[in-house]
């Protein structure tokens, strides 16, 4: 890769994880709604089995990240969230910068605006720092994202569909709400025409799916370990479905009275706006409306926004809006469409104003997000 290019993604990287580092966490903390922490830390240290629904593939992956050869057990976990936070970032400039060269664009500081978005955005900040499953959550939203846009149906090896469904079943191991992406995971890659669909691909994917949901599998071993946090003992089948299925919370999904919808609808689009103030707002905005193009990639974004949205509305619970990272991350990706289409639009002409232009605009709407 040349030198010009790895710049923005470099600088990304870099950013996010001296911010990260420089605000995390030190130890164990509730701050941030981070209340499940102790459980999870404890979970994976000792091969327990944490509150529903068990989490395996966070268990499995964040052990790596405990093994770490300094900082407290705590603080290593807590990096272990920053590490997907920043993955994720880099998958949505790699997403937003593939589609601005598709559109003819080849605009690499759109991706990286997109990215940084993300990554400062509130949300996702206040997760990179402590103990929580949703940055992992956000990497599988984002690799599930640039999976469907980088491979196209004309172009696509076959092992990619199995790979896609082994994604989305590694993720639903970390969020069960990653099932949501089936329809548009599935849309995407079996869609030949209007009227016909690959029978195969969906075969593929949907074995891939199968695979990837046998991380499961690990709960039931965990709780052979008698470890001190074993929740719902799933060594029985009775045990194991009460935790996967999170039993435990299914009481709190849609038990808001019709006049409390509108108010806690307010609620969550109040949140959505801090999370990039009214510049960010008016480029995605511009980037969904004016440049919108009938692609996988704006489909699964706005399927995303609606979807996640409509979750974190009806979960009645006091952190049910960190359901809202998979729309942050729809409208980063927007904010960086809109800003490819505005400065190739304008500015296609003039020789580095272009670059420019990117620089402002990332230390201007980055100050935004930071304040």
């Amino acid at each position: 890769m040349p030198i010009r290019k790895a710049i923005p993604p470099v600088f990304l990287v870099l950013s996010l994880s001296l911010i990260y580092l420089a605000t995390m966490a030190p130890g164990l903390t509730w701050a941030n709604d981070g209340a499940d922490g102790g459980d999870l830390i404890t979970a994976v240290a000792t091969g327990g089995v944490p509150h529903p629904t068990g989490y395996p593939t966070y268990l499995l992956m964040a052990s790596l990240f405990q093994h770490l050869p300094f900082g407290t057990l705590a603080y290593r976990t807590n990096l272990f969230s920053a590490f997907w936070a920043i993955l994720a970032a880099l998958l949505v400039y790699a997403t937003v910068t593939y589609q601005a060269n598709l559109s003819g664009h080849k605009n690499a500081f759109a991706g990286l605006i997109a990215g940084l978005m993300f990554g400062l955005s509130p949300l996702v900040w206040s997760q990179a720092v402590i103990t929580e499953v949703y940055t992992l959550h956000a990497f599988f939203m984002a690799l599930m994202l640039f999976l469907i846009v980088r491979v196209s149906i004309q172009n696509r090896h076959l092992l990619l569909d199995g790979a896609k469904g082994l994604a989305m079943g590694l993720a639903a191991g970390n969020q069960i709400t990653s099932l949501f992406l089936i329809p548009p995971v599935v849309f995407s890659s079996v869609r030949k025409s209007a009227k016909n669909l690959d029978w195969g691909a969906m075969g593929r994917i949907f074995v891939g799916l199968g695979a990837g949901l046998l991380v499961y599998l690990a709960l039931p071993l965990r709780a052979l370990n008698n470890a001190p946090i074993n929740w719902g003992n799933p060594v029985s089948l009775k045990g194991f479905w009460w935790l996967v299925t999170g039993e435990l919370y299914q009481r709190r999904l849609i038990i808001i009275p019709v006049s409390g919808i509108l108010q806690r609808l307010q609620d969550l689009a109040t949140i959505l706006f801090h999370q990039f103030e009214l510049p960010a707002i008016y480029l995605a905005l511009i980037g969904l409306v004016y440049y919108f193009k009938p692609t996988n990639l704006y489909f699964i974004t706005i399927w995303n926004a609606v979807i996640f949205l409509a979750f974190a509305l009806l979960y009645h619970t006091g952190d049910s809006y960190l359901y809202l990272i998979p729309v942050v991350l729809s409208i980063s990706v927007w904010i960086g469409l809109g800003y490819s289409g505005i400065t190739n639009q304008s500015m296609h002409y003039r020789f580095g104003l272009k670059q420019v232009v990117a620089v402002l605009v990332c230390i201007f709407l980055s100050m935004l997000t930071v304040i």
